[in-house]
C-alpha cells in the first residue's frame, strides 16, 4: 500500500472494538526538555496538526524565529508519522537547530520526521 497524507483526526476517548480507554498521550508542551530525543518524544503527543504546529513554533524558538512551518501527515502499515517542513530567518539558525535537534535538509527546508502517538 503506498504512502498517503492524511489530516491528522482526534481519536476517540475509546477503542470502539473492546470500549477500553485508550493510553494517555504525552503532553504536547517542549519547554521543559533538554535533551533532543526526549524533546522530539514530547511532539508524538500533539493530537491535531494546530497543536503540533504550535510545538513545533515553540521547540524552534531558542534557535530564532520560524518563518515557515508546514505539517503533513502520513499513515503506512499502521504507523503515523509527521512530516514538519520549516525554516528559520537565518541559515546559522538553522544549522544550530539541525545540530541539536538532528533535522534533515531538504531543498531549503528543514525536515523533523515525528512519530505519532497511536
Amino acid at each position: 500500500m503506498p504512502n498517503v497524507i492524511l489530516p491528522l483526526r482526534r481519536r476517540p476517548v475509546c477503542s470502539p472494538a473492546h470500549r477500553k480507554p485508550l493510553p494517555t498521550r504525552i503532553p504536547c508542551s517542549v519547554s521543559a526538555m533538554s535533551l533532543s530525543p526526549e524533546r522530539l518524544k514530547t511532539l508524538a503527543g500533539c493530537g491535531d496538526a494546530a497543536s503540533l504546529r504550535s510545538a513545533v513554533d515553540e521547540l524552534c524558538s531558542e534557535f530564532g524565529r520560524a518563518t515557515r512551518i508546514d505539517v503533513f501527515t502520513i499513515a503506512e502499515a499502521e504507523k503515523r508519522r509527521a512530516l514538519c517542513f520549516l525554516r528559520l530567518e537565518s541559515e546559522a539558525q538553522e544549522r544550530r537547530l539541525m545540530a541539536t535537534l538532528g533535522a534533515s535538509r531538504l531543498g531549503e527546508d528543514l525536515l523533523v520526521v515525528v512519530d505519532l502517538s497511536s
